[in-house]
Parts: structure tokens; sequence; C-alpha cells
């Protein structure tokens, strides 16, 4: 089945009237969005070029209300203007209209440029994706990031490039949304357990020069882009796109952890391999750069990168706990970083720049869960006390979390009802978790975030009968993220039901619209 056979043939409807939606923000309203998203986003990953968005949003008012009628150029920068002001609305405090109303704006001009099916659609594909990271309705985000990354290989942009007819600007901007679905792809893989859209050993197009997102000089890049073919390195000023940069770094650490230690072929990580992976997630923490000009430099906050750091860390240690047997010095290691998650995420919760988003809670939550993981295998890793704080920690910030986004709350409630199986006594004395318990444990950090709710259903109703839970069936529990490895490149399976109707404007016909987008490529015309 085909990623066209999963779109609904249907049309939508819309119901909100012309007279209800919003209008265009005050000149400074309008400006504090854009740089909202900008200096947010650009410190993770370039969904969009800044520099076209900022023309467009320059004669925002000669084109914002522009009918589905005008040309599509104007339909696209329309487009953009909306959907970037609906990302911001998310961001800031007291929009002056809701992040909703600006979003209904944005997809009456949406069909115009999914029509286009390039390097602009694939911009709208992960403009999109950001929207719904925070968006208050029901998301389909993996469905657009395998929309994304499947256009960018349509295109090859995941491959070098070896044709003279594409300018160096356009060969960045290329790479920069290709890389940004592939850390989009990641994320999700990571959070669901699911397949990668692409494999690593698929790619062999070079990661974007860092050079300020706004400079178009062709000469300069070029430059740079010869330079990176030939293997030099250069350490100079921080740009615009150096955090951006230091984050992909992490994703493709990430994308190696998972591709040689999950999956039904993979190892358990031996200590050299945690040891020399820890070496390298360390390095990338200290390189994470700084610039004190916060205002004119996108950047990430140290307590998100430190939180980034042990989310990569416990990535990589989560398989040594599913093991039969864990080597001793595996497991003290392993306990000292869950416990130091847990007191960073405590901390990342109570930073006033921490904007909250339910994948920072998975996190947050899974961290915890991997602390009680190593003390249902070794109780006395930690002391009563430390492993106390560390709970608490974990509890503090998902508590915290729950009052922003009341949605996340079986995640509070589920990982307290566990950590009460090690906490029940006042010291901690004597307490010995079965393993039951830890096959419990080990279903959890197993299962994507959609099955918390329902394991914690299971626990409270076997809680309702007996003191403790009913033991779970003895079996090895291992991580199913099917085949993420192996070298195959595995296209991301679309087989969940497909509700992005909504995102279309009103009397489309969806089929129409998507025509010819994912047909074949010729294989005459696209050999490399």
């Amino acid at each position: 089945m085909t990623v066209l056979d999963m779109l609904p043939s249907k049309t939508f409807v819309s119901n909100v009237e012309e007279e209800n939606l919003p209008a265009l923000p005050f000149s400074s309203g309008a400006k504090a969005l854009v740089d909202t998203v900008y200096f947010y986003t650009q410190a993770r990953y370039c969904i969009i070029d800044w520099t076209q968005l900022r023309e467009w949003h320059r004669d925002r008012e000669a084109i914002a209300y522009v009918s589905t009628d005008s040309p599509v150029d104007i339909q696209t920068g329309a487009f953009f203007i909306w959907i970037i002001y609906a990302i911001g609305a998310c961001l800031v405090p007291n929009p002056e209209s809701s992040t909703e109303a600006y979003f209904s704006r944005a997809r009456i001009y949406l069909p115009a440029v999914l029509g286009l099916q390039n390097l602009t659609t694939v911009q709208a594909l992960l403009c999109l994706t950001q929207y719904y990271f925070r968006a208050p309705t029901e998301s389909p985000i993996w469905d657009l990031v395998g929309l994304a990354l499947r256009l960018c290989i349509k295109h090859r942009y995941h491959r070098k490039i070896i044709t003279p007819d594409v300018d160096p600007y356009t060969i960045e901007l290329r790479k920069r949304f290709f890389w940004c679905a592939y850390c989009f792809d990641r994320l999700l893989a990571i959070l669901y357990k699911l397949p990668f859209g692409i494999s690593d050993s698929d790619i062999d197009v070079e990661t974007p020069v860092d050079i300020d997102d706004t400079c178009r000089d062709q000469q300069m890049i070029c430059q740079l882009q010869l330079k990176q073919a030939a293997g030099e390195s250069e350490e100079g000023e921080i740009t615009t796109m150096t955090a951006a940069l230091h984050h992909l770094q992490v994703y493709r650490i990430r994308s190696r952890i998972l591709t040689n230690f999950t999956g039904p072929h993979a190892r358990i990580p031996s200590l050299a391999d945690v040891e020399h992976l820890l070496s390298e997630l360390d390095q990338w923490r200290q390189q994470a750069p700084r610039k004190q000009d916060s205002r004119s430099f996108p950047q990430q906050n140290p307590d998100r990168v430190q939180a980034n750091y042990f989310q990569a860390v416990l990535l990589l240690l989560r398989p040594i706990l599913l093991g039969d047997v864990v080597d001793s010095d595996l497991i003290r290691l392993c306990v000292e970083f869950a416990t130091d998650a847990c007191e960073s995420a405590k901390i990342l919760s109570l930073n006033p720049l921490t904007l909250p988003d339910r994948i920072t809670v998975y996190h947050c939550f899974y961290g915890g869960i991997t602390l009680l993981q190593c003390l249902a295998i070794k109780p006395t890793a930690l002391t009563p006390r430390r492993a106390h704080q560390a709970i608490s920690a974990c509890l503090s910030a998902l508590a915290v979390y729950t009052r922003v986004l009341p949605a996340v709350a079986p995640f509070l409630r589920l990982f307290e009802d566990v950590s009460n199986l090690f906490v029940c006594d006042e010291h901690m004395a004597g307490i010995h978790p079965s393993g039951k318990v830890r096959g419990l444990l080990n279903r959890i950090v197993s299962s994507d975030p959609s099955e918390a709710s329902g394991i914690l259903c299971s626990l409270s109703q076997k809680e309702s009968h007996q003191a403790s839970p009913e033991p779970l069936a003895e079996e090895k529990m291992t991580i199913q993220y099917d085949s993420i490895l192996g070298g195959q490149s595995s296209v991301l399976p679309l087989d969940m039901p497909l509700t992005i109707s909504p995102l279309y404007a009103p009397d489309l016909e969806i089929m129409d619209l998507w025509t010819g987008w994912l047909d074949p490529p010729s294989v005459a015309g696209n050999m490399e």
C-alpha cells in the first residue's frame, strides 16, 4: 500500500466562516510571533527559509488576505505567514488570536503549497509538524513527518548533489530541510518504538555548512561547501546555524545507538561500547554553542542541552537493563545516570524558559522508569535517601508539566503507582522487587506513549483486587523497534489511521491534490 492509498478521498468542509477568521496581528505583535518562532526553532531545526519568510512578511498587508484564485506564489507567502503566526501563538503568552485561529487562515492556502510537491512543500510539512508539536487538537504528526521525509527521498535530497545546475544556496536549503525531516523522523521513531524512515547507510549528503542562515552569497557558500567536501574542518565564529547543527549531531548519535543496540538482531552494548559513546556524548555536551547576546543568536539554554544529553545516554543504557544478566559496573553506571536524569528533569521543569510539551513529558517519564528498572535489578544501587530524592524529582517534574498539560496526567499517575512499589517502606529497607515487577517496568519502557493509559488502567484494576499488582506472566521483554537496522532503507509505515483532512481548505478533492506526488521517479532520468 502506498502513501497515496492511505490518503482519505473525502472532502473537508470547513465550518469556519470567513468573517470569523483572525485579522493580522498588530505590527509589534506580529514581529514578536515571528521572532519567537525563529529563535526557538532555529536553535534546534531549520524548518523554513527565514530570508524568504521575512520578505513575505514585509509585504504581509498585501499578501495575507489573497484569494485562493491568486497566483500560487502569492498564496504560498500567505500560507507561511499564517502558519508561523500559528506556531508562534503556541509559544508566546496571550497572543492576539489563538493558535487555532491562525491555523484556520493558514490551511486555506495549504492546497496550493502542497500541490507544488517541491522544496516549498517540504517546508510546509515541516512547519505543520512544528505546529502540531504543541497543537491543542489531535495530531497527525507521524504522518506529516513521513510525508516530508518521503518527498525529500523522492527528490534525492538525501544524496550528494552531482548535477551542476543547482546553485550553492539551494543546495544548502535542500540539506537543511532534509536534515530537519531526519531529526523529526528520529525523534518520533525513538518515542514510538517504530522503524526509521530511512537508514543512515542510505544517506551520503553532507550536513549544512556553518554559515548564517541569512547569507545568500553564492561564492562564499560554494567555498565552504568545497572545504567541507575536502574534509577541511574550520572552527569559526558562532553563526545562526551553529546551534541547529549541534542539535543535529546528537540525533545522529542517537540514530547510531538505536541501529546498533535495538531491534530483533541487536546486541547488548558492552562496557567498551558504553564508554566510547559516553565520551562522544560528553564531548557533544561540552561543545554546545553559547553566545553572550542570546537575543541575536538562536541557542538552547544549558538545562535543555543537559536534558538532551541525558536522553541520549539513557537510550544507550536501556538495552543493558533488558538483559537477563547485567554487569555490576554497568548497573552502577546506569543508576547514576538515571538519577542525574531525574534531577535534571526537575531543574528543566522549573526553568521559566522551558516551554512544556508532550515530548518533554515523555522523556521525563521514561527517565524515571529507567531509574526504577535499575533499582528493580539492584535495590542497593543507591542509598535509600538518594533513591527517594531521585524518584521525588521525577514526580515533581511530572506534576509541574501536568498542571500545564492535563492530558499527560496518566504518566504522572502511572509513575507514582509504580514507584510506590519501591518506597512503600519508610526507609526502603527490605524492598526487593520481584522479577514480575521488573517485567512490568520492562513492559512500560518498551511501550510507546499511547499505551501508558492502558497500562495504568490494567495496574489499577489489579490493585483494586489485591494489595500488590498481580504478577505479570514471565517473559523476556525486548524493545520492539521492528527492523531499524541492517542497512535496509525502510520507508515509514503509514498503516495507522490517517486523519489529516482538516488540514485542507474546503471543497477540494484530496486525491486530486496529491495525484502523482509519490509516483516513483523515472529510473532512466534519476540514475546516480
